[in-house]
Protein backbone atom coordinates (compact mmCIF):
# COMPACT_ATOMS: atom_id res chain seq x y z
CA UNK A 1 0.00 0.00 0.00
CA UNK A 2 0.93 3.15 -0.93
CA UNK A 3 1.07 5.57 2.38
CA UNK A 4 2.70 8.71 3.52
CA UNK A 5 4.40 9.27 6.79
CA UNK A 6 7.23 11.75 6.16
CA UNK A 7 10.92 11.40 7.87
CA UNK A 8 14.06 13.35 6.67
CA UNK A 9 17.17 11.03 5.90
CA UNK A 10 20.24 11.56 4.77
CA UNK A 11 22.34 9.16 3.60
CA UNK A 12 26.58 9.31 3.71
CA UNK A 13 28.02 7.15 0.84
CA UNK A 14 31.91 6.37 1.20
CA UNK A 15 33.78 5.99 -2.02
CA UNK A 16 36.43 2.84 -1.52
CA UNK A 17 38.98 4.08 1.66
CA UNK A 18 39.67 7.56 0.19
CA UNK A 19 37.31 10.06 -1.04
CA UNK A 20 33.86 10.59 0.40
CA UNK A 21 31.32 11.94 -1.29
CA UNK A 22 27.49 12.75 0.02
CA UNK A 23 24.18 12.89 -1.76
CA UNK A 24 20.98 14.90 -1.06
CA UNK A 25 18.37 14.12 1.27
CA UNK A 26 15.80 11.64 0.39
CA UNK A 27 12.34 11.81 2.33
CA UNK A 28 11.10 8.08 3.02
CA UNK A 29 7.44 7.85 3.05
CA UNK A 30 6.23 5.32 5.79
CA UNK A 31 3.07 3.76 6.36
CA UNK A 32 2.29 1.89 9.28
CA UNK A 33 -0.79 -0.06 9.25
CA UNK A 34 -2.83 -2.16 12.27
CA UNK A 35 -4.74 -5.06 11.75
CA UNK A 36 -6.17 -6.99 14.73
CA UNK A 37 -5.68 -10.60 14.63
CA UNK A 38 -7.11 -14.11 16.49
CA UNK A 39 -9.94 -11.69 17.12
CA UNK A 40 -11.66 -12.82 21.07
CA UNK A 41 -9.52 -13.91 24.15
CA UNK A 42 -6.07 -14.55 22.26
CA UNK A 43 -6.24 -10.96 20.13
CA UNK A 44 -3.19 -9.36 18.90
CA UNK A 45 -1.85 -6.53 17.03
CA UNK A 46 0.12 -7.00 13.95
CA UNK A 47 1.96 -3.71 12.29
CA UNK A 48 2.10 -3.61 8.48
CA UNK A 49 4.87 -1.93 7.26
CA UNK A 50 5.31 0.38 3.89
CA UNK A 51 8.33 2.31 2.91
CA UNK A 52 8.99 3.64 -0.22
CA UNK A 53 12.46 5.79 -0.67
CA UNK A 54 13.95 7.58 -3.76
CA UNK A 55 17.59 7.73 -3.42
CA UNK A 56 18.04 9.12 -7.10
CA UNK A 57 19.18 7.68 -10.39
CA UNK A 58 22.66 7.60 -9.04
CA UNK A 59 22.27 5.16 -6.82
CA UNK A 60 19.78 3.03 -8.85
CA UNK A 61 20.25 -0.62 -8.13
CA UNK A 62 21.75 -0.55 -4.93
CA UNK A 63 21.47 -3.52 -1.98
CA UNK A 64 19.66 -2.34 0.92
CA UNK A 65 19.29 -3.69 4.64
CA UNK A 66 16.20 -2.39 6.16
CA UNK A 67 16.20 -2.87 9.80
CA UNK A 68 12.63 -2.77 12.21
CA UNK A 69 14.01 -2.61 15.93
CA UNK A 70 12.29 -1.80 19.26
CA UNK A 71 15.51 0.32 20.37
CA UNK A 72 17.84 2.45 18.85
CA UNK A 73 20.90 -0.04 18.36
CA UNK A 74 20.21 -2.73 16.50
CA UNK A 75 20.75 -6.51 18.38
CA UNK A 76 19.30 -9.42 18.29
CA UNK A 77 17.03 -9.04 21.33
CA UNK A 78 16.12 -5.55 19.85
CA UNK A 79 15.69 -7.10 16.04
CA UNK A 80 11.82 -6.89 15.20
CA UNK A 81 12.11 -7.69 11.39
CA UNK A 82 14.79 -7.26 8.85
CA UNK A 83 14.91 -7.47 4.82
CA UNK A 84 17.06 -6.83 1.85
CA UNK A 85 16.18 -4.33 -1.12
CA UNK A 86 17.48 -3.36 -4.43
CA UNK A 87 16.95 0.27 -5.68
CA UNK A 88 15.23 0.02 -9.29
CA UNK A 89 16.63 1.68 -12.10
CA UNK A 90 15.25 4.95 -10.87
CA UNK A 91 16.70 4.41 -7.53
CA UNK A 92 13.60 4.01 -5.80
CA UNK A 93 13.18 1.42 -3.17
CA UNK A 94 9.80 -0.27 -1.85
CA UNK A 95 9.96 -2.38 1.42
CA UNK A 96 7.17 -4.23 2.75
CA UNK A 97 7.61 -5.98 5.91
CA UNK A 98 4.94 -6.93 8.60
CA UNK A 99 6.25 -7.10 12.66
CA UNK A 100 3.54 -8.84 15.84
CA UNK A 101 2.99 -6.34 18.61
CA UNK A 102 4.32 -6.68 21.54
CA UNK A 103 3.33 -8.37 24.51
CA UNK A 104 2.30 -5.81 26.13
CA UNK A 105 -1.91 -4.15 26.32
CA UNK A 106 -1.95 -3.30 22.83
CA UNK A 107 -5.75 -1.45 23.18
CA UNK A 108 -4.18 1.23 25.32
CA UNK A 109 -0.31 1.84 25.10
CA UNK A 110 1.41 3.11 22.17
CA UNK A 111 4.48 1.31 21.53
CA UNK A 112 7.44 3.21 19.92
CA UNK A 113 9.75 1.56 17.11
CA UNK A 114 12.57 2.54 14.95
CA UNK A 115 13.35 2.18 11.12
CA UNK A 116 17.22 2.25 10.41
CA UNK A 117 18.22 1.91 7.02
CA UNK A 118 21.94 0.57 6.45
CA UNK A 119 23.79 -0.24 3.40
CA UNK A 120 27.13 -2.51 4.16
CA UNK A 121 30.39 -0.61 4.37
CA UNK A 122 28.94 2.29 2.50
CA UNK A 123 25.52 3.25 4.08
CA UNK A 124 26.12 4.95 7.62
CA UNK A 125 23.21 3.92 9.61
CA UNK A 126 20.28 6.66 10.24
CA UNK A 127 17.38 5.55 12.35
CA UNK A 128 13.84 7.11 12.36
CA UNK A 129 12.11 6.51 15.39
CA UNK A 130 7.73 6.45 15.42
CA UNK A 131 5.41 5.87 17.91
CA UNK A 132 2.26 3.62 16.90
CA UNK A 133 -0.70 4.58 18.81
CA UNK A 134 -3.02 2.08 20.29
CA UNK A 135 -5.74 0.14 18.87
CA UNK A 136 -8.11 2.73 21.33
CA UNK A 137 -6.46 5.75 20.15
CA UNK A 138 -6.90 5.05 16.78
CA UNK A 139 -10.76 3.96 17.28
CA UNK A 140 -10.98 7.06 19.11
CA UNK A 141 -10.10 9.11 16.14
CA UNK A 142 -11.85 7.33 13.72
CA UNK A 143 -15.03 7.85 15.37
CA UNK A 144 -14.62 11.12 16.06
CA UNK A 145 -13.86 12.07 11.98
CA UNK A 146 -16.88 9.86 10.96
CA UNK A 147 -19.33 10.95 13.08
CA UNK A 148 -18.34 14.38 13.20
CA UNK A 149 -19.89 17.88 11.37
CA UNK A 150 -16.69 18.75 9.23
CA UNK A 151 -15.23 15.49 7.34
CA UNK A 152 -12.71 17.37 5.50
CA UNK A 153 -10.84 19.42 8.02
CA UNK A 154 -10.54 16.09 10.36
CA UNK A 155 -9.18 14.25 8.02
CA UNK A 156 -6.62 17.20 7.12
CA UNK A 157 -5.77 17.22 11.12
CA UNK A 158 -5.24 13.39 11.42
CA UNK A 159 -3.91 12.14 8.33
CA UNK A 160 -0.39 11.67 9.01
CA UNK A 161 -2.20 9.92 12.47
CA UNK A 162 -3.99 7.34 10.87
CA UNK A 163 -1.47 7.18 8.18
CA UNK A 164 -4.24 8.35 5.00
CA UNK A 165 -2.41 7.91 1.56
CA UNK A 166 -3.93 11.77 0.42
CA UNK A 167 -1.91 11.82 -2.90
CA UNK A 168 -5.12 11.79 -4.65
CA UNK A 169 -7.06 13.18 -2.15
CA UNK A 170 -5.16 16.61 -2.65
CA UNK A 171 -5.07 16.55 -5.92
CA UNK A 172 -9.06 17.43 -6.43
CA UNK A 173 -10.24 20.53 -4.97
CA UNK A 174 -13.43 19.83 -5.04
CA UNK A 175 -13.82 16.52 -1.96
CA UNK A 176 -17.60 16.71 -2.11
CA UNK A 177 -17.45 12.97 -3.85
CA UNK A 178 -15.19 11.69 -1.17
CA UNK A 179 -16.86 12.83 1.87
CA UNK A 180 -20.18 11.65 0.62
CA UNK A 181 -18.84 8.14 0.15
CA UNK A 182 -17.40 8.12 3.49
CA UNK A 183 -20.60 9.07 4.81
CA UNK A 184 -22.60 6.64 2.39
CA UNK A 185 -20.35 3.76 4.75
CA UNK A 186 -19.65 5.17 7.91
CA UNK A 187 -21.87 2.40 9.44
CA UNK A 188 -19.46 -0.13 8.22
CA UNK A 189 -15.78 1.84 8.86
CA UNK A 190 -13.66 1.06 12.03
CA UNK A 191 -10.04 1.99 12.33
CA UNK A 192 -8.51 -1.06 10.73
CA UNK A 193 -10.38 -0.53 7.36
CA UNK A 194 -10.54 3.13 7.22
CA UNK A 195 -7.29 3.62 5.02
CA UNK A 196 -9.01 0.83 2.57
CA UNK A 197 -12.63 3.38 2.20
CA UNK A 198 -10.52 6.19 1.86
CA UNK A 199 -8.31 5.10 -0.52
CA UNK A 200 -11.65 3.42 -2.58
CA UNK A 201 -13.39 7.28 -2.00
CA UNK A 202 -10.08 8.92 -4.18
CA UNK A 203 -10.00 6.38 -6.40
CA UNK A 204 -13.70 6.89 -7.20
CA UNK A 205 -13.61 10.47 -6.98
CA UNK A 206 -10.75 11.07 -8.67
CA UNK A 207 -11.57 8.78 -11.50
CA UNK A 208 -14.36 10.94 -12.41
CA UNK A 209 -13.69 14.34 -11.68
CA UNK A 210 -9.50 14.21 -12.30
CA UNK A 211 -7.45 15.12 -14.71
CA UNK A 212 -7.58 12.45 -18.01
CA UNK A 213 -4.01 12.01 -18.79
CA UNK A 214 -3.30 11.28 -15.56
CA UNK A 215 -5.70 8.21 -14.78
CA UNK A 216 -3.64 5.37 -16.06
CA UNK A 217 -1.30 6.48 -13.17
CA UNK A 218 -3.63 6.75 -10.28
CA UNK A 219 -5.16 3.49 -11.50
CA UNK A 220 -1.63 1.53 -11.40
CA UNK A 221 -1.68 3.58 -7.72
CA UNK A 222 -4.77 1.82 -6.56
CA UNK A 223 -4.20 -1.70 -8.21
CA UNK A 224 -4.00 -3.37 -4.90
CA UNK A 225 -8.13 -2.60 -4.83
CA UNK A 226 -8.26 -2.83 -8.65
CA UNK A 227 -6.47 -5.91 -9.62
CA UNK A 228 -6.67 -5.23 -12.95
CA UNK A 229 -3.63 -7.26 -14.59
CA UNK A 230 -5.53 -10.57 -12.39
CA UNK A 231 -8.19 -11.75 -15.14
CA UNK A 232 -8.97 -15.14 -16.27
CA UNK A 233 -9.09 -13.29 -19.93
CA UNK A 234 -5.67 -14.14 -21.41
CA UNK A 235 -5.30 -10.71 -23.33
CA UNK A 236 -7.52 -7.48 -22.13
CA UNK A 237 -5.11 -5.50 -19.82
CA UNK A 238 -1.89 -5.73 -22.32
CA UNK A 239 -4.70 -4.98 -24.89
CA UNK A 240 -5.19 -1.86 -22.99
CA UNK A 241 -1.48 -1.41 -21.56
CA UNK A 242 0.10 -1.50 -25.44
CA UNK A 243 -2.85 0.85 -26.07
CA UNK A 244 -2.04 4.24 -28.19
CA UNK A 245 -2.66 7.66 -26.04
CA UNK A 246 -6.15 8.50 -28.18
CA UNK A 247 -7.21 4.75 -27.72
CA UNK A 248 -6.21 4.67 -24.23
CA UNK A 249 -7.52 8.54 -23.77
CA UNK A 250 -10.79 6.82 -25.57
CA UNK A 251 -10.77 3.79 -22.51
CA UNK A 252 -10.48 6.54 -19.88
CA UNK A 253 -13.29 8.82 -20.91
CA UNK A 254 -15.32 6.41 -20.85
CA UNK A 255 -14.58 5.26 -17.53
CA UNK A 256 -14.78 8.78 -16.14
CA UNK A 257 -18.96 9.13 -17.49
CA UNK A 258 -20.05 7.44 -14.41
CA UNK A 259 -19.09 8.08 -10.64
CA UNK A 260 -18.52 4.34 -9.69
CA UNK A 261 -18.84 3.37 -5.39
CA UNK A 262 -17.75 -0.32 -6.71
CA UNK A 263 -14.40 -1.65 -7.35
CA UNK A 264 -15.72 -5.09 -8.84
CA UNK A 265 -18.32 -2.74 -11.30
CA UNK A 266 -15.05 -0.28 -11.98
CA UNK A 267 -12.75 -3.49 -13.25
CA UNK A 268 -15.40 -5.31 -15.14
CA UNK A 269 -16.47 -1.66 -17.23
CA UNK A 270 -12.87 -1.01 -17.45
CA UNK A 271 -12.47 -4.23 -19.50
CA UNK A 272 -15.81 -3.52 -21.38
CA UNK A 273 -14.30 -0.49 -22.64
CA UNK A 274 -11.38 -1.69 -23.66
CA UNK A 275 -12.98 -3.06 -26.47
CA UNK A 276 -15.80 -0.73 -26.64
CA UNK A 277 -13.11 2.38 -27.12
CA UNK A 278 -11.62 0.27 -29.88
CA UNK A 279 -14.38 0.47 -31.98
CA UNK A 280 -15.03 4.04 -31.14
CA UNK A 281 -11.70 5.45 -31.99
CA UNK A 282 -9.85 2.91 -34.25
CA UNK A 283 -9.17 2.01 -37.44
CA UNK A 284 -10.63 -1.07 -39.37
CA UNK A 285 -7.62 -2.97 -39.48
CA UNK A 286 -6.16 -1.67 -35.69
CA UNK A 287 -10.16 -2.77 -34.91
CA UNK A 288 -9.16 -6.28 -36.18
CA UNK A 289 -5.97 -6.74 -33.98
CA UNK A 290 -8.04 -5.75 -30.79
CA UNK A 291 -10.71 -8.24 -31.63
CA UNK A 292 -8.15 -10.83 -32.43
CA UNK A 293 -6.67 -10.42 -29.81
CA UNK A 294 -9.66 -10.90 -27.52
CA UNK A 295 -12.21 -13.14 -28.72
CA UNK A 296 -11.87 -15.19 -25.47
CA UNK A 297 -13.60 -11.99 -23.81
CA UNK A 298 -15.98 -10.98 -27.02
CA UNK A 299 -16.42 -14.18 -28.54
CA UNK A 300 -17.17 -13.57 -32.24
CA UNK A 301 -18.67 -16.49 -33.84
CA UNK A 302 -15.68 -18.57 -35.59
CA UNK A 303 -13.98 -14.76 -35.99
CA UNK A 304 -10.70 -16.14 -36.89
CA UNK A 305 -12.58 -18.33 -39.84
CA UNK A 306 -14.17 -15.67 -41.84
CA UNK A 307 -12.75 -15.02 -45.53
CA UNK A 308 -10.96 -11.73 -46.02
CA UNK A 309 -13.80 -10.19 -47.18
CA UNK A 310 -16.36 -11.00 -44.85
CA UNK A 311 -14.58 -9.72 -42.21
CA UNK A 312 -13.70 -6.78 -44.09
CA UNK A 313 -17.65 -6.31 -43.91
CA UNK A 314 -18.59 -6.85 -40.75
CA UNK A 315 -15.82 -4.58 -39.57
CA UNK A 316 -17.38 -1.58 -41.98
CA UNK A 317 -20.55 -2.54 -40.39
CA UNK A 318 -19.42 -2.18 -36.53
CA UNK A 319 -17.88 0.42 -37.14
CA UNK A 320 -21.05 2.39 -38.78
CA UNK A 321 -23.34 0.74 -36.28
CA UNK A 322 -25.12 3.29 -33.24
CA UNK A 323 -22.60 2.78 -30.80
CA UNK A 324 -24.92 4.29 -28.36
CA UNK A 325 -27.48 1.23 -28.84
CA UNK A 326 -24.54 -1.10 -29.15
CA UNK A 327 -23.43 0.06 -25.60
CA UNK A 328 -21.92 -3.18 -24.01
CA UNK A 329 -19.87 -6.10 -25.28
CA UNK A 330 -22.29 -8.43 -25.41
CA UNK A 331 -24.39 -6.81 -27.39
CA UNK A 332 -21.40 -6.07 -29.71
CA UNK A 333 -20.95 -9.43 -29.89
CA UNK A 334 -24.79 -9.94 -30.65
CA UNK A 335 -24.87 -7.57 -33.50
CA UNK A 336 -21.83 -9.42 -34.88
CA UNK A 337 -23.20 -12.89 -35.23
CA UNK A 338 -26.38 -11.41 -36.22
CA UNK A 339 -24.18 -9.73 -39.39
CA UNK A 340 -22.17 -12.82 -40.15
CA UNK A 341 -24.80 -15.20 -39.75
CA UNK A 342 -26.64 -14.29 -42.41
CA UNK A 343 -23.73 -14.59 -44.79
CA UNK A 344 -22.44 -17.87 -47.12
CA UNK A 345 -18.92 -17.00 -47.54
CA UNK A 346 -17.67 -17.96 -44.08
CA UNK A 347 -14.54 -20.30 -43.79
CA UNK A 348 -15.53 -23.44 -41.69
CA UNK A 349 -13.27 -23.65 -38.63
CA UNK A 350 -10.47 -26.36 -38.54
CA UNK A 351 -11.49 -29.40 -36.85
CA UNK A 352 -12.07 -29.50 -33.45
CA UNK A 353 -10.92 -25.89 -33.20
CA UNK A 354 -13.42 -24.37 -30.70
CA UNK A 355 -16.25 -22.26 -32.93
CA UNK A 356 -17.35 -20.02 -30.21
CA UNK A 357 -20.89 -21.23 -31.02
CA UNK A 358 -23.19 -19.49 -32.73
CA UNK A 359 -24.99 -20.55 -37.03
CA UNK A 360 -24.97 -19.71 -40.60
CA UNK A 361 -24.64 -21.32 -43.57
CA UNK A 362 -21.12 -22.07 -45.17
CA UNK A 363 -18.99 -22.15 -47.53
CA UNK A 364 -16.04 -21.63 -49.10
CA UNK A 365 -15.03 -18.88 -51.85
CA UNK A 366 -12.49 -20.37 -54.65
CA UNK A 367 -9.81 -18.02 -53.41
CA UNK A 368 -9.88 -18.41 -49.15
CA UNK A 369 -7.84 -20.49 -47.29
CA UNK A 370 -8.84 -22.12 -44.11
CA UNK A 371 -6.73 -20.23 -41.07
CA UNK A 372 -4.69 -21.78 -39.09
CA UNK A 373 -6.09 -21.95 -35.52
CA UNK A 374 -3.46 -22.07 -32.34
CA UNK A 375 -3.63 -24.68 -29.84
CA UNK A 376 -4.02 -23.92 -26.14
CA UNK A 377 -0.93 -22.74 -24.23
CA UNK A 378 0.31 -25.52 -22.11
CA UNK A 379 0.52 -22.76 -19.41
CA UNK A 380 -1.14 -19.99 -18.13
CA UNK A 381 1.77 -17.05 -17.87
CA UNK A 382 1.03 -14.39 -20.70
CA UNK A 383 4.38 -12.24 -19.48
CA UNK A 384 7.29 -15.30 -20.70
CA UNK A 385 6.65 -14.71 -24.61
CA UNK A 386 10.14 -14.87 -25.74
CA UNK A 387 11.89 -14.45 -22.22
CA UNK A 388 15.20 -17.12 -22.36
CA UNK A 389 13.50 -18.86 -19.49
CA UNK A 390 10.61 -19.54 -21.09
CA UNK A 391 11.26 -23.35 -22.14
CA UNK A 392 12.60 -23.91 -18.55
CA UNK A 393 9.30 -22.12 -16.82
CA UNK A 394 6.81 -24.31 -19.12
CA UNK A 395 9.27 -27.29 -18.00
CA UNK A 396 9.00 -26.91 -14.35
CA UNK A 397 4.76 -26.04 -14.44
CA UNK A 398 4.19 -28.78 -15.86
CA UNK A 399 6.63 -30.36 -13.67
CA UNK A 400 4.08 -28.96 -10.59
CA UNK A 401 7.52 -27.54 -9.89
CA UNK A 402 6.82 -23.96 -9.51
CA UNK A 403 3.40 -21.86 -9.94
CA UNK A 404 2.70 -18.41 -11.08
CA UNK A 405 2.55 -15.38 -8.89
CA UNK A 406 -0.84 -14.62 -9.83
CA UNK A 407 -3.32 -17.05 -12.32
CA UNK A 408 -1.93 -15.36 -15.37
CA UNK A 409 1.52 -14.11 -14.31
CA UNK A 410 5.08 -15.36 -13.81
CA UNK A 411 6.80 -12.73 -13.53
CA UNK A 412 10.21 -14.02 -14.88
CA UNK A 413 12.26 -11.18 -13.81
CA UNK A 414 11.01 -10.80 -9.83
CA UNK A 415 13.38 -11.05 -6.84
CA UNK A 416 12.59 -14.51 -4.84
CA UNK A 417 13.22 -15.11 -1.47
CA UNK A 418 14.74 -17.07 0.82
CA UNK A 419 11.68 -19.34 1.76
CA UNK A 420 10.58 -19.41 -1.85
CA UNK A 421 13.80 -20.74 -2.81
CA UNK A 422 13.51 -23.75 -0.32
CA UNK A 423 10.61 -24.58 -1.56
CA UNK A 424 11.87 -25.13 -5.19
CA UNK A 425 14.47 -27.04 -3.81
CA UNK A 426 12.14 -29.05 -1.62
CA UNK A 427 9.89 -29.89 -4.06
CA UNK A 428 12.10 -30.34 -6.84
CA UNK A 429 14.45 -32.93 -4.86
CA UNK A 430 11.64 -34.49 -2.82
CA UNK A 431 13.22 -34.37 0.64
CA UNK A 432 12.02 -36.99 2.98
CA UNK A 433 9.87 -35.17 5.74
CA UNK A 434 11.88 -34.23 8.49
CA UNK A 435 10.04 -35.15 12.41
CA UNK A 436 12.38 -31.98 14.43
CA UNK A 437 10.94 -28.99 14.95
CA UNK A 438 13.17 -25.86 13.94
CA UNK A 439 13.37 -22.86 16.13
CA UNK A 440 13.67 -19.66 13.83
CA UNK A 441 12.42 -16.68 15.82
CA UNK A 442 10.82 -15.45 11.95
CA UNK A 443 9.49 -18.47 10.61
CA UNK A 444 6.00 -19.48 12.63
CA UNK A 445 4.95 -23.43 12.37
CA UNK A 446 1.68 -21.62 10.95
CA UNK A 447 3.34 -19.98 8.35
CA UNK A 448 3.54 -21.64 4.40
CA UNK A 449 6.40 -22.00 4.43
CA UNK A 450 7.81 -23.93 7.53
CA UNK A 451 7.34 -27.42 6.37
CA UNK A 452 9.52 -26.61 3.66
CA UNK A 453 12.51 -25.13 5.70
CA UNK A 454 11.70 -28.20 8.15
CA UNK A 455 13.17 -30.69 5.99
CA UNK A 456 15.65 -28.47 4.07
CA UNK A 457 17.18 -27.98 7.20
CA UNK A 458 16.88 -31.72 8.52
CA UNK A 459 19.22 -32.46 5.54
CA UNK A 460 21.35 -30.10 5.73
CA UNK A 461 20.79 -28.45 2.60
CA UNK A 462 20.22 -24.67 4.58
CA UNK A 463 20.98 -22.95 7.50
CA UNK A 464 19.86 -19.43 8.98
CA UNK A 465 21.10 -15.65 8.48
CA UNK A 466 22.47 -16.30 12.07
CA UNK A 467 21.32 -18.76 14.98
CA UNK A 468 18.18 -17.08 15.88
CA UNK A 469 16.46 -16.17 12.19
CA UNK A 470 16.29 -17.95 9.36
CA UNK A 471 15.87 -14.27 7.02
CA UNK A 472 12.13 -14.98 6.24
CA UNK A 473 11.58 -12.27 3.48
CA UNK A 474 14.49 -11.62 2.38
CA UNK A 475 15.89 -11.92 -1.03
CA UNK A 476 18.21 -14.28 -1.56
CA UNK A 477 21.65 -13.93 -3.20
CA UNK A 478 22.66 -15.95 -6.47
CA UNK A 479 25.70 -16.69 -4.10
CA UNK A 480 24.08 -18.32 -1.19
CA UNK A 481 21.64 -20.19 -4.01
CA UNK A 482 25.06 -21.81 -4.98
CA UNK A 483 26.14 -22.64 -1.87
CA UNK A 484 22.69 -24.47 -0.69
CA UNK A 485 22.87 -26.17 -4.06
CA UNK A 486 26.56 -27.68 -3.37
CA UNK A 487 25.39 -29.17 -0.07
CA UNK A 488 23.16 -31.73 -1.83
CA UNK A 489 24.69 -34.71 -2.05
CA UNK A 490 24.54 -34.87 -5.79
CA UNK A 491 26.70 -31.80 -6.51
CA UNK A 492 28.73 -32.34 -3.19
CA UNK A 493 30.15 -35.10 -5.09
CA UNK A 494 31.27 -33.40 -7.64
CA UNK A 495 35.33 -32.68 -7.96
CA UNK A 496 36.56 -29.30 -9.10
CA UNK A 497 37.78 -28.67 -12.71
CA UNK A 498 41.03 -27.07 -13.81
CA UNK A 499 39.34 -25.01 -16.16
CA UNK A 500 37.26 -22.72 -14.09
CA UNK A 501 35.46 -19.95 -15.69
CA UNK A 502 36.42 -16.46 -14.23
CA UNK A 503 33.64 -13.82 -13.98
CA UNK A 504 34.17 -10.05 -14.61
CA UNK A 505 33.18 -9.35 -10.68
CA UNK A 506 35.25 -12.23 -9.22
CA UNK A 507 36.45 -10.43 -6.74
CA UNK A 508 33.00 -9.39 -5.31
CA UNK A 509 32.35 -13.03 -4.96
CA UNK A 510 32.18 -13.92 -0.82
CA UNK A 511 34.77 -16.47 0.37
CA UNK A 512 32.32 -18.48 1.99
CA UNK A 513 30.50 -19.21 -1.48
CA UNK A 514 33.82 -19.68 -3.98
CA UNK A 515 34.09 -22.82 -3.55
CA UNK A 516 29.88 -23.49 -4.23
CA UNK A 517 30.36 -20.83 -7.43
CA UNK A 518 33.18 -22.94 -8.74
CA UNK A 519 31.95 -26.28 -8.33
CA UNK A 520 28.54 -25.16 -9.47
Amino acid sequence: MKKILCFMITLAIFMSGISVISYGAGEPDIKVSPRLINAGENEALVYDITCLYDLGTYNKNLKLAFYVTDSQTVSDSSLLAVTEVISDETGKVTVDISIDAPVSDTRTNPYTIYFKLKYPEKFIDMSHSRTVESLQSYSDVVNDIINGSDIENDIESNKLLLNLDTKYYDKLSDKSEIIAYLKANSANINFLNLTEYFDKASLFAYLHKGNVEEIPAMLSYYDEYLKLKETDYLNIYSTYENAKSEYKTEIIKRMQAKLYEDTSKLKNDFYENIILGAVGVLGKTELDKVLSKNLDYAPVNNYTGLSTTVKNNLLTAIKGANLKEINTVAKLVNFANAFVSGNNTIVPPVPGAPSGGGGGSVGVGKDETVSDVPLPPKHPFSDISSHWAEELIVSLYEKGIINGKTSTTFEPDSLITREEFVKLIEVSFKLPVATEDIEFSDVSENSWYYPYIKNAVAVGLIKGINEKSFGAGINIKREDIAVILARYDKVKALELGNNLRQFADETEISSYSKDAVDKL
